[in-house]
């Protein structure tokens, strides 16, 4: 009962804490918005917005994303959800996975055929991670699926080739830093959106 207690008091924390983040993160997209306002030139959008897709590998195993991106002035805010885990077919360890949902901020460059850049940002993340063993059984060791929520620091790369204005393919190296289940993947992907001036 304690323990419940306890977990329901540390996500009411983590929720405040990601409230206050994604409130700091639209004033910043106001903000922007209005100062690109004063320098709008016609026929020339100075805000981009594009989507992009994901899939690849890393560790604890495969990983997926999907995320909305904005582009002003060469600064990046990115929305991401990723899901990571792996997948045990033998024995009785436990499939460790996560969610993670995330805002970002970095910086792009762009070519007439190429879009690359970074950004790093704050992450709530929840999933399992393997416990201690529980007992040992005649096909494997059975172990203790331990669930957590908290948040994590998320950074992320971007590098892709634009064979179309609207539509670009590439890689997307991503990271996330968190006490409970770090990971990284290399991912291939999609993506779509205005991308160009």
């Amino acid at each position: 009962m304690k323990y419940s207690s306890f977990l329901q008091k540390e996500a009411f924390v983590w929720n405040a804490f990601a409230g206050i983040v994604i409130t700091m993160f639209l004033a910043c997209c106001i903000h922007s918005s209005s100062l690109i306002a004063q320098n709008y030139r016609p026929h020339k959008s100075p805000i981009h917005y594009s989507a992009q897709l994901g899939v690849g590998v890393g560790a604890p195993g495969y990983t997926a994303t999907s995320s909305l991106n904005v582009i002003a002035n060469n600064n990046l805010f990115a929305f991401r959800v990723v899901r990571a885990g792996e997948i045990s077919v033998f024995g009785g360890g436990v499939n460790e996975n996560l969610w993670e949902i995330a805002l970002l901020y970095g910086r792009m460059i762009r070519t007439k055929k190429s879009l690359m850049g970074g950004a790093l940002g704050l992450a709530s993340i929840q999933g399992v991670r393997q416990g201690g063993l529980l007992y040992k059984g005649w096909f494997g060791n059975v172990y203790e699926a331990v669930p957590f929520r908290h948040m994590g620091l998320a950074m992320e790369g971007q590098f892709f080739w634009m064979p179309r204005p609207h539509f670009g393919l590439g890689l997307i190296p991503q990271i996330n830093i968190n006490r409970s289940l770090p990971y990284f993947g290399i991912l291939l992907g999609i993506r779509v959106g205005q991308m160009h001036y």
